[in-house]
């Protein structure tokens, strides 16, 4: 969604720039004597004197842009899964979050009988935490959180982080 934001963001910042070249060389168009080259002022100007509170036309298209600026506000608001992890060992540093991600789900692939490992990083930056699920009988539970335990020591991630880790029995197969 932050990719989307930002290419969204810049194309509405060219539009209101190329928007607002054409409006300033039109007034000093207009300043200068002549008549309009691009917007049809007159017509726009009678339209507009014509137009009431109660029409149609100007009830839908404010209910549209409420509803889509009311929309647009809602995601911005939605608390995103951040970035950048602080690793609170010894000194605090930065590590990337889908790093953190790959790296414990990679540790919990290495122990015997585990498939299909997912983790996830969510909270605030400061105070995060780490959730594993995997396919994996439930008497591997030790391995993997000790191995995922490792992992995060070794990225100097302070020992109070909290690691939940999800066992589901893997699907049995028919021979």
């Amino acid at each position: 969604m932050r990719g989307i934001n930002r290419v969204a963001s810049a194309l509405l910042g060219l539009l209101l720039v190329v928007v607002g070249l054409l409006v300033a060389l039109e007034a000093a168009w207009i300043a200068a004597g002549r008549a309009p080259l691009w917007f049809a002022l007159d017509r726009w100007y009678g339209s507009l004197t014509r137009t009431t509170l109660a029409a149609t036309a100007f009830l839908v298209t404010s209910i549209v842009v409420g509803v889509v600026g009311l929309a647009i506000l809602l995601l911005q608001l939605r608390p995103w899964r951040p970035d950048r992890l602080v690793a609170g060992g010894t000194q605090q540093w930065w590590l990337r979050r889908r790093s953190v991600e790959r790296r414990a789900a990679t540790m919990a692939a290495t122990v015997e009988g585990v498939g299909h490992p997912r983790a996830r990083a969510t909270g605030r930056p400061d105070r995060w935490h780490l959730i594993l699920a995997a396919d994996a009988w439930p008497d591997r539970q030790d391995a993997v959180n000790h191995a995922v335990r490792d992992e995060l020591h070794r990225l100097d991630v302070d020992d109070r982080t909290d690691l939940q880790v999800v066992l589901h029995k893997p699907a049995r197969r028919v021979v």
